[in-house]
């Protein structure tokens, strides 16, 4: 009996500890430069994460379709950690996609729209929620 209720304890003060993750609609704006209107989001699985992300220790990860005239699409990868995220640019590449990191996430954008991706990601960084 005593070995139950320690257990229960233990088990439900961890439960009541985690951190609740915000969706990613609470994360990205629903417009960014006034023109850019989120269209969709949906989830990336881990295998489909680039392997320099998953080694720093993605957590979540998403991918966002933003439309105007034409298409940008968002992957934002959330990390464990700040440090990671900031390491991750460090790391980036910026040739394979302009990228930003903001708090624990880090963000690439790629699309229809090259002349438009470094405004676009600017705006974005400034309107995302930290």
């Amino acid at each position: 009996m005593t070995r139950r209720l320690i257990f229960c304890v233990f088990y439900s003060a961890s439960i009541a500890c985690r951190r609740s993750e915000p969706p990613v609609s609470e994360i990205l704006p629903p417009t960014v430069q006034d023109r850019w209107k989120l269209a969709g989001t949906s989830t990336i699985p881990a295998e489909q994460t680039p392997g320099v992300v998953r080694s720093l220790g993605v957590a979540r990860a998403f991918r966002a379709v933003y439309r105007a005239e034409k298409q940008i699409t968002v992957d934002l990868y959330e990390m464990r950690g700040e440090t990671s995220a900031f390491e991750l640019i460090q790391k980036w590449r910026q040739s394979e996609a302009p990228a930003f990191h903001k708090g624990r996430y880090f963000v690439t954008a790629s699309g229809d729209a090259p002349e438009s991706l470094r405004a676009f990601l600017a705006a974005l960084e400034r309107a995302m929620k930290p």
